[in-house]
């Protein structure tokens, strides 16, 4: 029969240490041991339980430069103890807090933690200790140690802040380690190797300072259903013939590879997302040979998977997607047989190969990447064989630069490039493929590119099948080009090339074009075809398609501009029916009119010099204009100072541009800027005139905000019908922003981290919220870009050249983006409440007469800023831009006075001062000075309140009132000079509201709304008595009726008595 003693350090107590306790205890007793500290090293020989009984940091095992506990018994318990081994570690001799070398220990909710060596050792065939819910933490060592066959099961535990490795499993060490938490240990939070295999179910293994887990040296192992993620080297290393399973785990936002695979490491990887990693998600080098099946491999800041330096592996039925650099990178001997996977969405290539990479690509789709869906360069040579490579943002497939290849039984289609393009030198083969559905070429060789093309399908592609130039030299062998729109083989500019028995058939202009200095062979036409190729002399409408092809692609290149790119395609298409109707002998007016003259508006940075130019090279690639170059001018380019210098000096800009296009910048600064000698409408007369006179021989493209083009058309009844196509180009989207800085960066050599993009995505949100037509777009990029550039060449140079890499030199941060925001240099200081001034202001608006709601709501305001400053919070985000809303009468004007008092009591602003203003001080006739005024009130109100009394007449007039030019500045300074100054405006309810709807920021400025009341006929009487009063008046009883019945408000009082003092 079991026995029960308790160990106390109280007096009296009869077992005063646990040693003392176990050398009474007979086999089946519990140890209960109560809080204190317990300095002895415990052997366990007999089958007991210690048992803590109180807080496990209150009962605590302390020894010194030995062990802790030692297991020298069958079976026993260990629970609610924290083991703390201390002492001091001499040279590589390692102590362990908790040795089990044998038997089966049960240890449960203790704490162990270890100052000179391992936490706990496992060790010795038939050793099979259970260890549930405990913290192992802190050791000096190894958290837990398992070796020599020892075969555990760990559950629920925490296991971290190692100084080695969390768990170590070596020399056919087992093990089951379920639902645990290993983190934060320096060396890899699980090491497995020499035939270790323990299986480790549900754990989340995260933050070491090396490898989540690393498998070497013949280690394996089962690990299933975990999380394994932020570690700084790769979440999982297996090298030097490591073969672990690895099943259902995420393993993700590594500070590098997600999983390394190198040196003959192999391992079984199934069903698993890897993604987020900073470097390439799953890398494998050095004769690497894992098979990796059902993964989602997504997100990485470089590649899904990089093979090189003669890796291999077998990855199978994946999606491989979303990542920054090419989905598939193989590269130096690599060489990976990869099938039935996906591989879509990367922001540049679906597979790329080069530097003598090899693999396998088998029954792949492979689509809508960012560059060519499939990129080989540079002697690269796989085999990719019953794929579909189909809508790519550029070619389907490009080989390049001594690039080589087979690509057999592929479907290759609809990609926004050609299918296929073959250039410097790049040769491979194409056997047995369809290549269809392209808007340009199916297949396009040119600038010495080479390849066998054979038993092909290639039709339906728009401008030709098949184009051959700049000494392109392709051998076409056996194929059917049938059905494109255009020609089915096009040879021009030198194109070399053999066509042998290909049928060639269904072109709708020509199967064969070949110019006259061209060289293509055609040998054994199969046919069907009506007519045998011929040597065509170079004309215009072969140079055309070919520009046409190199404008679109231009065109889809451009970030954003969706509603620009339709437009344009159905100008493209209205001309090229134009065209065709002169081919059937009907001659159309309209095709001149096709050059239409047209209006770029837009917020700046938007494109609109770009697509002026894209236009003139559109118009010249569709025969249109003879040159289709681009004259840029400005108001000070066409008009002279002098009378009779404007005409010829806008006639020679004229004349430069016959041909082009004459791009008139910001052309609004051409109408009458109200001065007497200002000679910018003759210069707009000439325009007209030669816009008449030379119809179809230039172009002329105006460009500018949108608000001021809308005047410049109005200025002259012949602008708007000489202007006959419109483009408004909208502000990009912070989405397409971030992508504009990602192409800048590009084109500095550099590359933006994930971390980066994010925090520009987020600044660019915040600019963009706040955007007015001032809005700078893509000029707003290259400001941060250039910033950007500049913070990190001084975050470089602040870290040792030692720790300079090139991935540290290539990259933008997080880090340089928040150097780049502006901050705000005033300096800061919190302006107390000045409670006299507060009283004062507020016992003035309580004495006015009625005004119950407006009281209210300034009562809450007030209320509002004490807890803000109580809660150090910043009064910035109060908004205290102020609408009030009212009849006439109602003492608007006198309560604004107080409101401005009341700031400066709460310290909202430095000062209370009024800067009253109406529309007759701020709309002046002549253009600009609008600006001009409001600028000055503002200035002037600085550290107070402005006023604008009935705001609403600012924009009463239309469009063309120079009152929106007044509230197009109030809003911008509002936002540049947030918290310098506070904007009160007055008006009547319905008037306020079309007011509000007049523009879309003021919604967004004045957020607070104080609406008055009508005064009751009883509050009316008793402002008449005071008016009264103070003119020395009283009123006799009939006085006093007729007033009651006829005044309706405040405003009727004033025409009663006009000069009388009133409330507003």
């Amino acid at each position: 029969m079991s026995k029960k003693i308790i160990v106390s350090k109280k007096p009296f107590s009869k077992y005063k240490t646990i040693t003392e306790a176990i050398q009474k205890a007979v086999p089946g007793t519990k140890i209960f041991i109560e809080p204190g500290i317990y300095k002895e090293n415990i052997v366990i020989d007999k089958q007991v339980e210690l048992l803590g009984k109180g807080p496990v940091n209150e009962i605590v095992v302390r020894s010194e430069n030995s062990t802790s506990i030692l297991m020298q018994t069958e079976r026993a318990t260990v629970r609610g103890i924290t083991i703390h081994q201390r002492g001091e570690a001499k040279g590589d001799e390692y102590f362990v807090a908790v040795d089990v070398p044998m038997g089966s220990l049960t240890l449960e909710d203790c704490h162990i933690r270890s100052d000179i060596g391992h936490g706990v050792r496992i060790y010795h065939l038939h050793t099979n200790p259970v260890i549930q819910r405990c913290n192992i933490h802190h050791a000096k060592g190894v958290g837990i140690l398992i070796y020599s066959e020892g075969n555990p099961v760990i559950k629920d535990c925490k296991i971290y802040n190692s100084e080695h490795n969390g768990v170590w499993v070596r020399e056919k060490g087992r093990g089951t380690i379920e639902n645990c938490e290993i983190y934060g240990n320096k060396f890899p939070n699980i090491t497995i190797t020499s035939e270790g295999n323990p299986v480790i179910k549900g754990c989340k293994i995260y933050n070491s300072e090396q490898n989540g887990v690393w498998v070497y040296d013949q280690g394996r192992g089962t690990i299933e259903d975990c999380e394994i993620y932020s570690n700084k080297y790769p979440n999982i290393g297996i090298t030097r013939e490591g073969n672990p399973v690895i099943k259902g785990c995420k393993i993700y936002n590594c500070e590098q590879n997600g999983i390394w695979v190198k040196e003959k490491g192999r391992g079984t990887i199934d069903n698993c997302e890897i993604y987020g990693s900073k470097y390439p998600n799953i890398a494998i080098a050095s004769e690497g040979n894992p098979v990796i099946t059902g993964c989602k491999i997504y997100k990485s800041e470089q590649n899904g998977v990089w093979v090189h330096k003669k890796g291999r592996g077998t990855i199978e039925k994946c999606e491989i997607f979303g990542n920054r650099q090419p989905n598939i990178h193989i590269e130096s001997e690599g060489n990976p047989v990869i099938k039935g996977c996906k591989i879509y969405k990367s922001e540049q290539n679906g597979v790329w190969v080069h530097e003598n990479g090899f693999g396998t690509i088998e029954n792949c789709q492979i689509y809508r990447n960012g560059y060519p869906n499939i990129a080989i360069k540079s002697e690269g040579n796989p085999v990719i064989k019953g794929c579909k490579i189909h809508n790519s943002e550029q070619n389907g497939v490009w080989v390049y630069d001594q690039g080589r290849g087979t690509i057999e039984d592929c479907e290759i289609y609809s990609n926004k490039y050609p299918n296929i393009a073959i250039t410097g030198e790049g040769n491979p083969v194409f056997r047995d493929c369809k290549i269809y559905n392209n808007s340009h070429y199916g297949v396009w060789v040119k600038d010495k590119g080479r390849g066998t093309v054979e038993s092909c399908e290639i039709y339906s592609n728009n401008v030709a099948n098949i184009m051959i130039e700049s000494e392109g030299n392709p051998v076409i062998r056996g194929c059917e080009i049938r059905n494109s729109e255009q020609n089915g083989v096009w040879a021009l500019n030198k194109g070399h090339g053999t066509i042998e028995n290909c049928k060639i058939y269904g072109n709708s202009n020509r199967d064969i074009l070949i110019s006259e200095d061209s060289h293509t062979k055609v040998l054994n036409e199969a046919g069907p075809r009506e007519e045998k190729s011929e040597k065509a002399k170079p004309d215009r409408s072969s140079q055309a398609s070919s520009e046409l092809t190199e404008v679109l692609a231009e065109l889809d290149s451009l970030i954003g501009m969706e509603n620009v790119k339709e437009q344009i395609r159905k100008t493209i298409e209205y001309i090229q029916f134009n065209q065709e109707l002169a081919k059937f002998g009907i001659e159309s007016e309209n095709l001149k009119l096709a050059v239409s003259h047209t209006v770029l508006y837009g917020n700046p940075g938007t494109g609109k010099t770009t697509l002026a130019k894209l236009l003139g090279k559109l118009y010249r690639a569709m025969g249109l204009l003879s040159s289709g170059h681009v004259v840029q001018v400005n108001r000070e380019k066409l008009v002279a100072e002098y009378i009779g210098q404007t005409a010829p000096k806008t006639k020679a800009k004229i004349d430069e541009a016959i041909g082009g296009v004459l791009f008139i910048d910001e052309a609004y600064e051409l109408t009458n800027k109200g001065l007497k000698n200002d000679f910018g409408p003759e210069a707009i007369a000439v325009l007209l005139e030669e816009m008449e006179n030379k119809k179809g021989e230039f172009m002329v493209v105006v460009a500018g905000y949108t608000q001021e083009m809308a005047r410049f058309l109005e200025a002259n009844p012949g602008l708007k019908s000489r202007f006959t196509q419109y483009f408004h180009l909208q502000d990009y989207t912070p989405k397409e922003m971030v992508e504009i800085a990602r192409k800048m960066v590009r084109d500095q050599k550099r590359q933006l981290s994930q971390d980066a993009e994010e925090a520009l995505a987020e600044e660019f949100t915040r600019l963009w919220r706040k955007r007015d037509r001032f809005f700078a777009n893509a000029r707003t990029v290259r400001t941060y870009v250039e910033a950007m550039l500049q913070a990190q060449a001084q975050r470089c140079l602040r870290v040792p050249r030692e720790q300079w890499t090139k991935e540290f030199l290539l990259t933008l941060t997080s880090e340089d983006v928040k150097a780049t925001i502006p901050k705000e240099k005033t300096k800061a200081f919190d302006l107390p409440i000045n409670e006299a001034l507060l009283s004062e202001a507020l016992q003035q608006l309580h004495r006015m007469i009625g005004m119950k709601r407006v009281k209210e709501e300034i009562a809450k305001l007030v209320t509002l800023v004490r807890f803000y400053k109580e809660e150090g919070r910043s009064l910035d985000e109060l908004s205290p831009h102020t609408l009030l809303i009212g009849s006439p009468g109602t003492g608007k004007t006198e309560v604004a006075r107080i409101l401005a008092r009341i700031y400066e009591a709460l310290g909202i602003l430095e000062r209370g001062d009024l800067v009253e203003v109406n529309r007759d001080q701020l709309v002046s006739a002549y253009q600009g000075e609008s600006e001009k005024l409001i600028a000055v009130y503002i200035d002037q109100a600085m550290g107070g309140t402005l006023l604008i009394d009935e705001v609403y007449q600012l924009t009463q007039y239309g469009l063309q009132d120079p009152g929106h030019k007044v509230i197009e500045v109030l809003l911008k300074r509002m936002e540049d000079d947030r918290g310098k100054f506070i904007v009160i405006a007055t008006g009547y309810k319905e008037k306020i509201e079309q007011f509000l709807d007049s523009n879309d920021g003021l919604r967004r400025r004045f957020v607070r709304r104080i609406e008055f009341e009508d005064y009751t006929h009883a509050e009316l009487m008793q402002i008449s008595d005071l008016m009264f009063q103070e003119k020395g008046y009283q009123l006799d009883p009939k006085a006093c009726l007729l007033i009651t019945n006829t005044c309706v408000n405040i405003g009727i009082i004033h025409l009663v008595m006009p000069g009388l003092p009133g409330i507003s």
